[in-house]
């Protein structure tokens, strides 16, 4: 088989967005692989489900995973419903509750807390989809972005997705196949996942040492924003030194919390000549992190939580149009933003939201 060209298109427009998944999915011929933290049985989320059904009647192997929390109450209904011929479904950590065996019920209620947090579409294995989107109506009402990749071989990718899919339960909830994580082959510098020690701390380091080395800009988008103590003084540090560090945030969020815990980093961060923004134009959910010249995009969340707790999938990109789209779509989302130039009044102290944030530390 020839060699074909990486192509990268990034999807910042709802109907843009909605238009291709769709149309991925009808054109797959041999294999659709989707992991996804909230699927919802909505008008998105019920198209997605009949396309993907329908290729699973024609043949094409179908495997969808969940999240037991995220998607809870859609994940209720399955557990009873006829499975589907070709169309395997599994749930990653559903509620302890939802089986009777005391060995599941204490593995999962010790796991509660550790989600699925990835947003994954991977066709034939040669077409993936990856972001912040979920599958579900808010997902094209809300500030995302998604980036489609197109290559000769995503093993990573299938690789990732195998190896969540192997821990996780049945649709009619027996247990899984494998408690511990199969080991995962070293991924290529483009793809990056924490689904094991490893693999997380290789992450994690990869974004400190880029962050640790930028000379230019740091621009962050994420909708929750709870970075870890050495993190934040790197980029306070990074401000100090002269590098452009400038954040957006949502100015509506659907976590509460989330803000308000964010809120109570704002006075460090301006002290250091961080510039903060919040969207106003709707709920911010894009997850982009751009550093000089490299940029990840992505499910992580600027957060501890993604860099400690959850599952997450990003990707470098690699094309320079790619690149400049972002940097594009950052300004734009400036211009929809109001610049914080001193700290709003907040709806908890900020010694309560650091009380809040060492007791609980990788929650936010």
């Amino acid at each position: 088989m020839p060699s074909l060209p990486l192509l990268e298109n990034l999807y910042f427009k709802p109907d843009e967005y909605h238009r291709r998944i769709l149309q991925l999915i009808d054109e797959a011929q041999k294999e659709i692989l989707v992991t996804c933290y909230i699927v919802e049985d909505d008008k998105f989320g019920k198209e997605v489900f009949q396309r993907l059904k329908k290729k699973a009647q024609q043949g094409v192997t179908v495997r969808l995973c969940v999240d037991g929390y995220g998607s809870s109450d859609w994940a209720d209904e399955i557990v009873d419903q006829k499975k589907i011929p070709g169309f395997e479904i599994k749930i990653y950590h559903p509620p302890p509750w939802w089986t009777p065996q005391i060995s599941q019920f204490m593995h999962l209620l010790y796991h509660f807390n550790v989600r699925n947090h990835q947003k994954l579409f991977l066709f034939d294995n040669s077409t993936a989809v990856v972001g912040s989107r979920n599958i579900h109506e808010e997902a094209l009402q809300w500030r995302e972005t998604s980036v489609e990749i197109k290559e000769n071989d995503l093993l990573d990718l299938r690789n990732i997705f195998y190896n969540l899919w192997e821990r996780s339960h049945t649709q009619d909830l027996k247990a899984p196949r494998q408690l511990k994580a199969p080991k995962l082959p070293v991924p290529s510098p483009y793809f990056y996942s924490n689904q094991l020690r490893e693999l997380r701390k290789d992450r994690n380091a990869v974004i400190r040492n880029q962050l640790k080395g930028a000379k230019e800009r740091i621009l962050i988008t994420t909708p929750y924003f709870m970075p870890r103590r050495r993190s934040l003084k790197l980029l306070c540090a990074k401000a100090k030194a002269g590098v452009k560090v400038e954040i957006i945030l949502p100015f509506k969020n659907d976590v509460p919390i989330s803000k308000w815990l964010a809120q109570s980093l704002y006075l460090e961060m301006l002290k250091s000549g961080i510039k903060i923004y919040e969207y106003r134009p709707g709920l911010l959910h894009a997850k982009t992190l751009t550093v000089d010249d490299w940029t990840l995009v992505g499910s992580s969340n600027f957060n501890r939580r993604s860099a400690i707790r959850d599952l997450e999938i990003d990707y470098v990109l690699r094309t320079d149009k790619c690149k400049k789209q972002i940097i594009d779509q950052f300004e734009e989302d400036k211009s929809n933003s109001m610049p914080i130039l001193e700290v709003p009044k907040m709806k908890i102290p900020s010694f309560v939201a650091h009380l809040i944030t060492r007791i609980f530390y990788s929650w936010f």
